[in-house]
């Protein structure tokens, strides 16, 4: 067991509450980052009991590095603070459970708990990859068989290994599915085969069936038959089982020999060698402690060294790559060529970032080495994909899948790299979610990604500048278009949460600065749903004001009115906070659910003040007089509250007339201007 526990006494008192209750404890005192990084290298654990409302580390940094480093580890929370909300928080991080501080019971119920859980997914796991290799296996068996084995249900087949589709004549296996077994007999068995069908299944004692088969090609053939119950692919059916001859265990001896681990070419390990080998890796990192990683190599330039240099001496190349990679991988690495030029190794390592060490290192050498085939220099690049083999990983398919996607992603920015695939991502429903991760990720390191600065105007009163500020992206065609409006990233991975910091981190430097000519303006910056529900906010928004010595009302922090009806309660803590801080808050969207009154009705904060019309309004605004009557609506019950209002898409002259009446305070959109890089807009040039 791991306690993150700054005091001693405290920590042995935990461990009193588990060895009074029978339990043979082994624990370790966490207290830096560090530590926890070395007890993880060493072994495996079961538990993790961490204190709520530390610092450096606290629960949540420490979850992080158990979740980097795949380990199976239940981790628990305790607090002096519990609430269910505190709790909701703490699972959806990853956390196991939150447990009171002073309620000794609880905690050795869910420690109970979590040990049993911890044992059942241990065996679960090996016991799948147990069965999945039998499978393989057994396929294996029936494929090389030189007996003719099918499976049917209700008389027709659903499976025939090649002994079976070769007896009967048939080129292709798939003529043969969903056809009766009878088509395949001399019509003059049918009634004695449907007797012996009749006793099978009543469960009586038969004896081989003799008949007289059909070859497609080359007329009858005698045979016998046999019946068994069995299972495929998760359905009930009967297994055929035909000979014509007694196969002789030196032609299956023969058969098994051709059935090589290795590549006819490069006389490395093939696919099935590889996935055998990764399978049995995920089974030491659960039982052994032992991590290690899939290493997904392609070769850059290979079809056009082929074009260039010929087949034959593309062979040869592949062959001197084979070799030049046996020296090079570390030592005890299996390495396998599985695709034209694609080759992969598995090694083992004793920290994750070890992985992304060894693949930059052979990626730089690889690209420095010149080949020599037929007196002809050749030199290549590399695109590395690696994924770590851990406690938590997939099946070996889909950890080979993984190191695949992210070298193809590496190869379609260029290639010559390396990419870590992102445990993160193997929660997204599928790789057009991860795809997007990866190239956000990838425009931000092109500096693709900027801080675009939009202005508001102020149609009553005093004028005074005001921004909002937004990221933008630089898309392929030279278009630069609000991120949002490119991806939509939503709360499925840290992406979002990644987003608003990026922009706020850009913004504010330079905001800062401007507010030192023009102390009245002030800064909207619209946060995500993943902010939101993120336990820190509150102090990680004071922290950067301070940082960047910006004064608390200069900046908005706005909220989406769709995220504040799916987490309302969440909205409404956060903007209570805030407002506790001095921090001033909007509400954007507004008018675009049924019950955006309800929402700012149920909002009574401090600093709560601002709230810009939902923008699906304004595009319909000039045409509808339907959506202009909903909009004046709005804009009445904002004032009746005391709320500064914010209209956008104001795209023409058309608009601001016709807006102009209903006491709106800001506006923004095309007509007034676009985003700018820098917060250079004439304020005093707009003649409203």
């Amino acid at each position: 067991m791991l306690i993150l526990d700054p005091s001693s006494n405290d920590a042995e008192q935990t461990i009193n509450i588990l060895r009074n209750s029978g339990h043979a404890v082994r624990a370790t005192q966490i207290k830096t980052e560090g530590d926890l990084e070395q007890a993880l290298e060493q072994q495996t654990w079961d538990i993790f009991v961490a204190r709520d409302n530390l610092e450096k580390p606290s629960a949540e940094q420490c979850l992080k590095i158990v979740q980097h480093y795949g380990r199976n580890i239940s981790f628990i929370m305790t607090t002096d603070s519990y609430s269910v909300d505190r709790t909701v928080d703490a699972i959806r991080l990853g956390m196991k459970d939150v447990v009171p501080e002073d309620n000794d019971e609880y905690f050795k119920l869910v420690v109970e708990r979590e040990l049993a859980n911890i044992e059942d997914r241990r065996k679960v796991l090996i016991a799948d990859n147990a069965l999945r290799e039998t499978d393989k296996r057994n396929e294996l068996l029936l494929d090389s068989s030189r007996d003719a084995i099918a499976y049917v249900i209700d008389g027709m087949h659903i499976y025939v290994n090649h002994a079976y589709q070769e007896l009967f004549g048939y080129d292709d296996a798939d003529d043969l599915e969903c056809m009766p077994i009878m088509d395949l007999m001399d019509p003059s068995n049918h009634q004695e085969f449907k007797n012996y069908i009749k006793s099978h299944s009543k469960g009586e004692q038969a004896e081989d069936f003799t008949f007289k088969g059909v070859n497609a090609k080359e007329g009858s053939f005698e045979a016998f038959l046999s019946m068994t119950d069995s299972e495929y692919d998760g359905e009930k059916c009967t297994q055929i089982y035909i000979k014509t001859t007694t196969a002789s265990d030196e032609d299956l001896a023969k058969k098994l020999k051709e059935l090589s681990a290795q590549d006819r070419l490069t006389g490395l390990y093939n696919l099935e060698y590889f996935i055998e080998a990764v399978s049995n890796s995920i089974i030491k990192a659960t039982s052994e402690n032992q991590l290690a990683a899939v290493l997904y190599l392609e070769l850059d330039n290979f079809d056009q060294i082929k074009d260039d240099h010929g087949r034959t001496n593309g062979d040869l190349y592949l062959k001197e790559v084979g070799h030049w990679l046996e020296k090079n991988v570390p030592e005890g690495s299996i390495l396998a060529r599985i695709g034209d030029s694609t080759f992969t190794f598995l090694t083992s390592i004793t920290k994750p970032d070890e992985a992304e060490e060894i693949a930059e290192q052979m990626c730089n050498q690889f690209a420095e080495h010149l080949f020599e085939i037929a007196s002809q220099t050749i030199k290549d690049t590399l695109s590395i994909g690696v994924s770590p083999v851990q406690e938590t990983s997939p099946d070996a398919e889909k950890v080979l899948s993984n190191a695949h996607f992210a070298a193809a992603s590496v190869q379609s920015k260029g290639g010559s790299g390396i990419r870590i695939h992102d445990n993160a991502l193997d929660s997204l429903e599928n790789r057009d979610d991860a795809q997007t991760d990866m190239e956000i990720q990838d425009a931000w390191d092109s500096d693709k990604i900027h801080v675009s600065y939009v202005p508001l105007v102020k149609l009553q009163g005093t004028q005074k500048q005001m921004y909002h500020a937004r990221l933008t992206i630089d898309n392929d065609q030279g278009q630069t278009k609000g991120i949002e409006d490119v991806y939509n990233i939503g709360l499925r991975t840290s992406t979002a949460l990644k987003l608003d910091n990026w922009l706020m981190n850009e913004a504010f430097p330079v905001f800062s600065l401007y507010l030192t000519s023009q102390p009245d303006c002030k800064l909207k910056i619209q946060l995500s749903a993943a902010s939101l529900l993120d336990n820190n906010l509150v102090p990680n928004l004071v922290a950067l004001l301070k940082q960047y010595n910006l004064p608390y009302d200069a900046i908005i922090f706005e909220f989406k009115e769709d995220d504040a009806v799916a987490y309302l309660k969440r909205v409404i803590q956060a903007i209570v906070l805030m407002g506790e801080e001095g921090l001033i808050t909007a509400l954007s969207g507004f008018g675009s659910s049924l019950d955006s009154q309800t929402v700012v009705n149920s909002i009574h904060a401090k600093g709560f003040s601002w709230i810009s019309i939902d923008s699906a309004l304004m595009e319909s605004f000039i045409a509808s007089h339907e959506t202009q009557e909903k909009v004046q609506e709005l804009i009445t019950f904002a004032k009746v509250n005391e709320l500064t209002t914010i209209a956008p898409g104001i795209t023409d002259p058309s608009f601001l007339a016709t807006i102009w009446p209903m006491n709106i305070d800001h506006i923004h959109g095309e007509y007034i201007g676009s985003g700018h890089d820098s917060l250079d807009f004439n304020f005093s040039d707009t003649g409203f």
